[in-house]
């Protein structure tokens, strides 16, 4: 099976306070293609991770809920990888995370896709943090 990544571009985005909508990197797999696992790596500066939720939407217009309000008053997803996979699920881990995780949602529910987007938004009133990278794979 052939494992091929695919990265969002362009610089860090601020993610916006008490946003519902908050911000979107998009990814976009510009091969004909199926892609048959999806896997997300989020790179997401914060300081109260507890605040964010992490979504991805895939292109049928299906939103993924992949880490809703999880870890506290921890610091950033670093090389976070969502993988339905995962031995441990983002809800029994802790911030700072870093490493695999099985997110809240599968994202078994997109594989066959090919346009995604994520993003982020969060419920706070501090300065505004980032999510900097985030990339897929199949």
């Amino acid at each position: 099976m052939n494992a091929d990544s695919y990265t969002s571009h362009g610089s860090a985005q601020v993610i916006p306070d008490n946003n519902v909508n908050g911000t979107t990197k998009t990814i976009t797999v510009g091969v004909s293609a199926i892609v048959k696992d999806v896997n997300v790596t989020a790179n997401i500066t914060h300081p109260y991770v507890g605040d964010l939720t992490t979504l991805a939407h895939h292109p049928a217009n299906t939103t993924i809920p992949l880490s809703v309000r999880r870890g506290g008053s921890g610091d950033n997803f670093t090389s976070t990888v969502f993988d339905d996979e995962a031995a441990i699920s983002i809800a029994s881990g802790y911030a700072p995370f870093t490493g695999s995780y099985a997110p809240d949602n599968p994202l078994s529910a997109a594989d066959g896709q090919g346009r995604w987007e994520t993003g982020g938004s969060r419920r706070s009133t501090a300065p505004p943090k980032t999510l900097d990278s985030s990339a897929t794979g199949r």
